[in-house]
């Protein structure tokens, strides 16, 4: 028979996520009922929090660079948010955490700070960073049972979203379903439906490509954004054909530098696609000044062979 210390080793295992170490959903939710069951009167904040943008770490680089990220996250949030605090995984890359005996009031500085820092990880001797998006509520002002509360708390880190973003929000009675709806509408129609091929790269050093739909990847036949990456060298440099990007390059840069042009240019050249084939492009751009990245490129690129 199994022993009473192979029983909580057991339902330990059960409990904790096998990448990160904290504990899994089921583990989570098991302690903070616990809590709640023991402490039903006692204030606390619960929180959400995602990765900003973390498909493109895993598309970029791969899913174990993902996993890296993912462990350099839970080593942040372990650091930051230390006993009595409660820090789960939820899955993929959304971790939540259950501050016991706080307000929200109390707790808002540490998490404004906490949201502001870059995180970053390493993969293959290289460090890379990026940035959360977090939302939190009071229990039990806002949120009077653990569902409740997380509830609440992941629509204000939704609402982070549609505002950009890499930040921190409370909940609020402002902040409503109708918010996460329009969020996840938005971005399936950018990803799924726009009409154009979209690229976003850095511009300046190797000028990297950051994001790359799937019109684009078909734009230069291929069929996913690894062949995309492998065919251009995952570079601005790599879309423009070899003979032509000198030209281009002065073409854009002398754009944006004229009076009044908001950081906008638009630009001819042609393609070289992965089946040898030569695509005559429209090349509209605007030059953006990021925090994480710097200034970026991103541009809309349009297909004029067949006009």
């Amino acid at each position: 028979m199994c022993s009473s210390r192979c029983r909580t080793d057991l339902r330990q295992l059960a409990d904790t996520d096998v990448l990160t170490g904290l504990y899994n959903r089921q583990g989570f939710d098991t302690a903070v009922d616990a809590y709640l069951d023991r402490y039903p009167k006692a204030k606390a904040v619960g929180i959400m929090i995602d990765i900003d943008d973390f498909k493109r770490i895993n598309d970029l680089y791969s899913h174990d660079a993902g996993d890296a990220a993912l462990r350099s996250m839970a080593c942040s949030l372990s650091e930051t948010f230390q006993h009595p605090a409660i820090i789960g995984r939820n899955g993929g890359d959304e971790f939540c955490i259950f501050l016991p005996d706080c307000t929200a009031a109390e707790v808002d500085p540490l998490l404004r700070k906490f949201s502001a820092r870059l995180q970053s990880f390493s993969y293959e001797g290289h460090a890379h960073t990026y940035t959360i998006s977090m939302g939190y509520a009071a229990y039990p002002e806002q949120g009077s049972s653990h569902a409740e509360l997380f509830r609440c708390a992941d629509a204000a880190l939704y609402a982070v979203k549609l505002r950009g973003k890499n930040g921190v929000l409370p909940y609020t009675m402002h902040i409503s379903k109708e918010d996460r709806s329009q969020l996840a509408f938005g971005l399936k129609d950018i990803i799924l439906h726009f009409p154009g091929a979209i690229l976003i790269y850095k511009a300046t050093g190797k000028e990297e490509i950051l994001f790359a739909n799937l019109e684009l990847i078909q734009l230069f036949d291929c069929t996913t954004l690894e062949e995309f990456q492998q065919h251009t060298g995952g570079t601005f440099r790599g879309i423009v054909h070899p003979d032509e990007y000198e030209a281009v390059e002065q073409s854009i840069r002398e754009q944006i530098k004229r009076p009044g042009s908001e950081g906008n240019d638009a630009v001819r050249y042609r393609i070289l696609t992965k089946t040898g084939n030569i695509k005559n492009i429209l090349d509209k751009g605007r030059l953006v000044d990021t925090d994480v990245y710097g200034q970026i490129f991103y541009v809309l690129l349009i297909d004029e062979s067949n006009w």
